[in-house]
C-alpha cells in the first residue's frame, strides 16, 4: 500500500495532470489545423470549378461562333452548300 502511495503523492498527480493537458492541447490544435485546412482545399476546389466553367464555356462560345464565322464564308464563296451549313449550324446549337 505505501508503494502506491508513493506514485499518487501530490507532484505526480500535478505532473500527470499537466500532462493530460499539454497531450489533449496539442490533439484539438492538431485537429483545429487539420480542419483549417480542408476549408481552404475546399474553397480552392470551387475557386478552380468556377474558374473552369467560365473559361470552358468561353472557350466553347468563341469555337462556336468561329465555326459559323467559317460556315457562312464557305457558304458565300460556294464551296458549301446550304443544308450542309445548317446541318453545322443545328449541331453548334446543342
Amino acid at each position: 500500500m505505501e508503494s502506491v502511495g508513493l506514485f499518487l503523492n501530490a507532484d505526480n498527480v500535478r505532473t500527470l495532470v499537466l500532462l493530460v493537458a499539454i497531450i489533449c492541447g496539442v490533439v484539438w490544435q492538431k485537429s483545429s489545423l487539420l480542419e483549417l485546412k480542408i476549408d481552404l482545399l475546399k474553397e480552392m476546389d470551387n475557386k478552380f470549378e468556377k474558374f473552369y466553367q467560365a473559361i470552358k464555356s468561353n472557350d466553347f462560345a468563341h469555337l462556336n461562333s468561329t465555326i459559323e464565322a467559317l460556315t457562312f464564308t464557305l457558304e458565300k464563296n460556294g464551296f458549301l452548300k446550304r443544308e450542309d451549313k445548317e446541318y453545322i449550324d443545328g449541331r453548334l446549337d446543342k
